[in-house]
């Protein structure tokens, strides 16, 4: 699994459980100052009710503990509810990868969406 183990850098992965239930995940592995978020993933059923927010709190904070200045992600333009998210917890966005996702379920080609956040530690 390359989330757990990237080729450089420290594995960064967080579990959300409501009780015994897992109910989402994370994994931002940590390369020297900079995180980068590749996954992020709620369980439908559990959605809208702040856990991506939690898990990517905890995240931010456990980067900050590591030594990060700057968390980086990419997110598919039409996925609001996500970029919503990463706005609220300071990241801007840097860039823009034209057509970059297609196929998965798409009728058109959409865009990559990169974001930084360099003070995401002073927002969670």
């Amino acid at each position: 699994m390359s989330e757990l183990a990237p080729r450089a850098g420290t594995p960064l992965v967080t579990l959300g459980y409501r009780g015994a239930e897992p109910v989402g995940f994370l994994s931002a592995p940590v390369f020297g100052v900079r995180c980068e978020l590749r996954r992020i993933g709620v369980a439908p059923e559990h959605r809208g009710r702040g856990w991506g927010r939690d898990l990517l709190s905890h995240a931010i904070a456990r980067a900050a503990a590591y030594g990060c200045d700057r968390i980086e992600l990419e997110v598919a333009a039409d996925n609001t509810p996500a970029r919503a998210l990463y706005a609220r917890l300071g990241f801007q966005q840097v860039g823009r990868r034209p057509r970059y996702y297609a196929g998965e379920g798409r009728s058109q080609p959409v865009d990559a969406i990169l974001m930084d956040c360099a003070t995401c530690s002073k927002t969670s």
